[in-house]
Formats: C-alpha cells, structure tokens, sequence
C-alpha cells in the first residue's frame, strides 16, 4: 500500500510538473532575463545575421531564468519543436538556450547538421568557450564566443556550398533510376540498339565529365549516378533472361492502333497536368533528433 500510494505521488507530480512556456514570435536573440543590454543584443543579432548569410545555417538564442521541472535538454527540444529553426529539407537550425539561474546551457543541433557539428564538439565549445565567460558572469561573451565557434566550424565543413539555389530532389533516386531503366528497356525493345549504344557512350563520358565541370548538389549527384548506371542497365536489359522478358512485355504492349495509343497518351497528359495543378505544397521548418550537448557550470 506504501508503494502504490509513493507512486501515485510520483505520478501525480510528473502529470502536474510545471513547464516553463516556449516564447511566441521569436527573434534572433531571445533574453528573458533582461540580462543583456540592447547594445549586446543587438551585436549578438548581427553575428547571427551574418552566419546565415555566409553559411545558410540558422541559429537562434534564447535565454531564460530556468526551465522549471524540466531538464534543460526537454525544453529545448519543445523551444525547436515549436521554433523549427533551419530549413526544412536541410534541417541546419541550431539552438543555443541558456537558464541563467539554473547555471545551464544546451546546443541543439538540427538532423542535417549532426555530421557537421558532433555531440562532442559541442560539449568542446560550451567547455572551452561558453561556460568560462559565464562563470564570470559575463553572458554576452559568452554567447558571442560560442556563436563564434560555430560559426567557424560551419564553415571549416564548407556548408556555405549549400546554397538556396540548390533544390533537393522531390522524389527519391530510385524513382529517377527505375524510369530510366523503363525508359532504356523501351529503347529496346522497339530495336534501337545503336541509339542504345550510343546513349550508353554519352552516358559513359558524361559521368567523368560532370563532377569535374562542378556539376554539383542534388540533381548534379542524381545525374551522374545515372550516368554511371546506364551502361550496366543496358546489358542487363539486353544480354540477361530477364531483360529479354521485360523486352519482350513492352513489345507485346506496344501492338495495339497509333489511334489508340494517341488516346492513351492525350488522356494521360491532361490528367497528369491537372493532377500538378491541383497539388498544393505547405512547407515546414527545420527538425532536430536531440543532438548536441548540454553543460552546467
């Protein structure tokens, strides 16, 4: 009876934890103790302006008295949740949260920038360059410091080559690679082996070519990997027991009237069209796994 009634107790105090609310409408940097002067504030925010726009990664302060019955690694996991700092589909945010009072801070790192900036190398920056300015009370340092040491590490690991220009794909590459195979089966089958032939010279230069000219990202990887694939595809779909059923499917396909076909292919065209029209995107902002670290001084 003495235990079930310790964790009801537990569980009672669990439920009825008291959690620090996530600030609405955030800025660059964020002091809820009021600890910095509007001077440093404002030199802060220009340091975090400037490490956006050279490396496209960004970063957010925020500085609260204490993260209340929660550890200061589940508020700011809440504080990204709620942020999404960074971009979607590159997930480069990072958070750097101080609880001045409780004497702890946390730099959480997005999914796409835990290769970049390790556990380690964070707990190295709040070790060697956060914590001793704030053990002599001196925040602005602090945080300017450690704003610093990113910085530099963002740009050792050359982020700053992943520009807003440089789309990510909107399908997977197996996607990309099985069209191509259909694509080249088809070439086939309809008996196109020189034109075969040659596509798959092309494809063999162009896959030496392309990341020499610096044909690069996303789509620049996508096409050279493809580029690299063709001639494998094409003995596969022309030499293999398997290819030669897949060959011999799509001729067999192919059989019926041009007129039908016609049709075919014009109702496919407009639907597809009207099916693009009708798809709307609503984008999100960036996400974190709970990397980065945390330090007490």
């Amino acid at each position: 009876m003495r235990n079930f009634i310790f964790l009801m107790a537990f569980f009672c105090s669990s439920v009825f934890a008291t959690q620090i609310p996530v600030p609405e409408s955030p800025k660059y940097v964020n002091d809820l103790t009021g600890t910095l002067t509007n001077s440093e504030v404002n030199t802060l925010t220009n340091q975090i302006k400037a490490l956006t726009q050279k490396n496209h990664a960004q970063l957010v302060v925020l500085v609260v008295d204490t993260t209340g019955d929660e550890t200061i690694e589940q508020y700011a996991t809440r504080v990204f949740d709620s942020w999404k700092p960074g971009d979607k589909d590159r997930d480069d945010g990072v958070l750097l949260l101080v609880a001045w009072q409780d004497h702890t801070v946390r730099i959480e790192i997005g999914y796409g920038l835990e290769g970049i900036i390790t556990d380690a190398q964070s707990g190295k920056i709040i070790r060697n360059n956060i914590i001793p300015a704030f053990k002599k009370g001196d925040l602005a340092v602090g945080l300017q410091k450690g704003i610093s040491d990113l910085e530099s590490r963002l740009t050792g690991n050359n982020l700053a080559t992943i520009t807003p220009t440089d789309h990510p794909l909107p399908f997977s590459g197996w996607w990309a690679l099985l069209v191509w195979a259909i694509v080249l089966t088809f070439i086939s089958a309809r008996g196109y082996i020189k034109t075969l032939g040659v596509i798959c010279f092309a494809a063999i230069v162009l896959a030496f070519v392309l990341p020499i000219a610096g044909f690069s990202g996303s789509w620049g990887v996508l096409t050279t990997l493809l580029c690299f694939a063709t001639p494998f595809l094409a003995v596969a779909i022309a030499f293999t027991p398997f290819g030669k059923k897949v060959r011999d499917l799509m001729r067999d396909a192919n059989q019926p009237s041009r007129h039908t076909r016609s049709n075919s292919s014009s109702h496919y065209s407009s639907s597809s069209s009207s099916s693009f029209d009708n798809d709307n995107f609503s984008g999100g902002g960036g996400s974190s796994g709970g990397g980065g670290a945390s330090g007490r001084w």
